[in-house]
């Protein structure tokens, strides 16, 4: 065979990086509904030491929000963890606004999120359910999505994530790669 003979280049293959969005293999019912990967109250069970992000929740719940928010948008849109860790600007603003305005004006934000969690991770629920949890216990609702959030971007396989240099391999911590 000569040069002439051979096939020409192929494009390279790329397999598209997903993440688990059942990262800690939750047990599924008959409908492939799941349960949330942590409890409403669970913000210091298990693996889950989220203490940091509960207190921050409970005294300035607009940063969790706008996190929680910018996080689950480029998770829907480039399928990868946000770079930064989640940007809080415009969302968290929002948030802000709607409740220093209104009573009720940060849930009414916080609620079609929440019901866009469950549907990314198919957890069961409903939109009543999560107008209640919304209201009565905000802070847990918004660490709960956290934590939910953080397991899927945990369960991307090494250096993806992008320039930050963050990597996702243990759903337990976030370690930084070191280049020498």
């Amino acid at each position: 065979m000569t040069i002439d003979q051979q096939p020409s280049p192929k494009e390279v293959m790329s397999v598209p990086v997903t993440g688990s969005r059942n990262a800690r293999q939750m047990p599924v019912d008959l409908r492939g509904n799941r349960d949330w990967s942590s409890g409403l109250c669970g913000c210091y069970t298990g693996d889950d030491h989220e203490m940091d992000t509960c207190c921050t929740a409970c005294f300035c719940p607009c940063i969790i929000f706008g996190r929680n928010k910018t996080r689950m948008d480029h998770l829907a849109n480039h399928n990868s963890p946000e770079p930064s860790g989640g940007r809080t600007e415009g969302d968290c603003a929002t948030h802000g606004i709607m409740s220093f305005f209104f009573i009720v004006g940060g849930c009414a934000l916080q609620v079609p999120l929440r019901a866009t969690i469950r549907d990314r991770y198919s957890i069961s629920g409903s939109c009543l359910g999560d107008g209640c949890t919304s209201v009565w216990c905000y802070p847990c609702a918004l660490t709960q999505e956290h934590i939910e959030i953080s397991a899927e971007e945990h369960s991307f396989p090494r250096g993806v994530g992008g320039s930050s240099g963050v990597y996702y391999d243990d759903p337990k911590r976030v370690r930084r790669m070191s280049i020498t």
